[in-house]
């Protein structure tokens, strides 16, 4: 029975880290220029490894989708809670996110990759993002009566135009040098500085002027 559950939890690790890394590829080089045998040979397994747990590309791009949604679903109690306990709510909920980005910036690539992949079959957010726009755009509709967000947001637009911004923002962090550039994004501080014009566009979106946005 211990070996049996250490070979579950063995297999199951084996699934994770193969999941990383086909979502660190997809969003990357995108699903099609990726390969079973470049993400197994990252993961440091055959390829024939790799297809007893996926027996596709496409399980194995659904299986990573799954995972990342599954953590990504775990930060909303977080969210939840410090919304009740803070006054600054907005920049809790981004430090939150940037927290989560800063560590997995594929996660980035790879949403905003798919987000403009026409020809891609499922999987999609489905559901679990219906209900986190719905907790979102109440959430946003309280703060209007309250009067501690703009009264002229549209709650559901605001949602997608704001995630977007985030998304986006990171999945271009780490762009490789290049002369087509402006030079300006070749300087140390480029990353911060982007960061910091991105936290400021979110909050001067959804903030009042006056003292509650300072």
């Amino acid at each position: 029975m211990v070996e049996t559950n250490q070979r579950q939890r063995h297999a199951e690790a084996v699934r994770e880290r193969i999941c990383e890394e086909a979502l660190r590829q997809f969003g990357a080089q995108g699903f099609a220029a990726t390969s079973i045998q470049a993400v197994a040979e990252a993961v440091g397994i055959s390829k024939q490894a790799l297809m007893h747990h996926f027996p596709s590309k496409q399980r194995l791009r659904e299986a990573a989708f799954e995972q990342m949604q599954g953590n990504v679903a775990e930060l909303v109690p977080r969210l939840l809670m410090a919304l009740t306990a803070v006054d600054d709510k907005v920049n809790v909920v981004l430090d939150e996110i940037i927290a989560v980005l800063e560590r997995q910036p594929h996660w980035a690539r790879f949403i905003l990759r798919d987000l403009l992949d026409a020809e891609r079959e499922g999987p999609d957010f489905g559901p679990s993002a219906t209900a986190w726009v719905s907790l979102a755009a109440d959430y946003i509709r309280r703060a209007q009566q309250a009067g501690t967000m703009r009264a002229d947001i549209d709650p559901e637009a605001a949602i997608p135009s704001v995630g977007l911004l985030v998304v986006s923002t990171f999945a271009t962090l780490e762009q490789p040098e290049s002369p087509h550039l402006p030079k300006v994004s070749l300087q140390p501080d480029w990353r911060q500085r982007r960061l910091r014009e991105m936290v400021r566009f979110v909050r001067a979106a959804l903030l009042p002027a006056g003292p509650s946005a300072d």
